[in-house]
């Protein structure tokens, strides 16, 4: 195997500069497409591939972007439904969605991603091992704990999508998770006359318990006792409504079940109707994301709807920022919005 090709042979074959070259591979929106074009066709000619060693060693970076995601295969290995549904009903899912959006701002900024899996056994190797060849790190909730990140945050930039304990002080983008619920409450009890709801699900994190605790404070300022806890079972938000089922009996029922996501909202209206029980007639379910399946179930599912592309986005410019101008730890909160749709027994033009 010969010499491998430099960025000096693309040039001189192209007639043009080295720095030409770099703009054309990371940066080709700031050259003529045309000239783009002449420092490709010169590069598949001699079988160039910049290097990205090359240019780490060149910048004092390595152009890369880590992020660490959740370890899907770990966590829920046959990604299906309690039913036995083999179809994609749930996707895209959150993870999906703010993923995609941390991939368009990095290719956006002229950076690649790297991507690896936490909250298993080896995720603190693989963190560190992300963290070590990236100039900055996406990290998701649940992911990993404040002991792993924080040192890491010492050395490189990090962002915390969401939140979790021991990291308020790291640069986050998060949503506005009161608010959202706030208005899904408030909607439930001023427009659909709900007196006996019940939230769905654990809060053993920072963004669910603030769900939890919103709901329970818009019950209170609108003169409703709130229940004393979320419905919860250790298999799940199924598990938790098939127990209260058989706890309280149907004629017992809440009139209203909110969910903490729309994954678990989603599931709950299958197990519902395996029972008998139509949603909205007999009861109203609304889920937390906006997940795309919301809008092709039977009903349509009742949602607080978060910018799960723009939050990936903006995870990736807060790196930038910091990257370009170190500071403080900045926080970036986006706005949610109420989408009522038939599950709650709305009727959307």
């Amino acid at each position: 195997m010969g010499k491998a090709p430099t960025v000096y042979d693309v040039a001189a074959a192209a007639g043009v500069s080295i720095a030409t070259v770099s703009f054309a591979f990371r940066q080709p929106e700031k050259i003529r497409p045309a000239t783009a074009e002449a420092v490709y066709a010169a590069a598949r000619a001699l079988g160039y591939v910049p290097s990205a060693s090359a240019r780490g060693l060149a910048a004092g970076r390595t152009g890369v972007i880590g992020l660490i995601s959740w370890d899907i295969y770990a966590t829920s290995p046959a990604r299906v439904d309690p039913f036995g549904n083999e179809d994609l009903r749930h996707f895209p899912r959150y993870v999906d969605e703010v993923q995609r959006g941390i991939e368009i701002a990095t290719w956006r900024n002229g950076y690649s991603l790297l991507v690896g899996g936490g909250n298993h056994r080896n995720s603190e190797s693989t963190i560190i091992d992300i963290a070590g060849r990236s100039d900055a790190l996406v990290v998701f909730p649940n992911t990993t704990t404040a002991e792993t990140i924080v040192p890491i945050a010492e050395r490189i930039p990090v962002v915390i999508v969401s939140e979790f304990a021991g990291t308020e002080k790291l640069n986050r983008v998060t949503i506005e998770n009161e608010d959202g619920i706030a208005q899904l409450t408030r909607h439930l009890v001023r427009e659909h006359g709900v007196r006996r709801p019940q939230f769905v699900g654990g809060v053993g994190s920072m963004e669910f318990r603030a769900r939890w605790e919103a709901f329970r404070d818009t019950l209170l300022a609108e003169g409703i006792t709130p229940p004393s806890e979320p419905v919860t079972a250790e298999g799940g938000a199924v598990a938790a409504v098939l127990a209260l089922l058989e706890r309280v009996g149907e004629t017992e029922l809440p009139d209203a079940l909110v969910c903490r996501t729309d994954a678990d909202a989603l599931d709950v209206i299958d197990a519902l109707r395996t029972r008998g029980l139509a949603v909205p007639g007999r009861i109203i379910v609304t889920g937390f994301d906006g997940i795309a399946a919301g809008l092709v179930s039977t009903p349509r599912l009742t949602t607080v709807r978060q910018p799960m592309q723009a939050l990936g986005e903006a995870a990736v410019d807060l790196l930038i920022a910091q990257l370009t101008t170190p500071s403080a730890p900045l926080t970036r909160t986006l706005p949610t919005r109420l989408a009522a749709r038939e599950s709650c027994g709305c009727t959307p033009a």
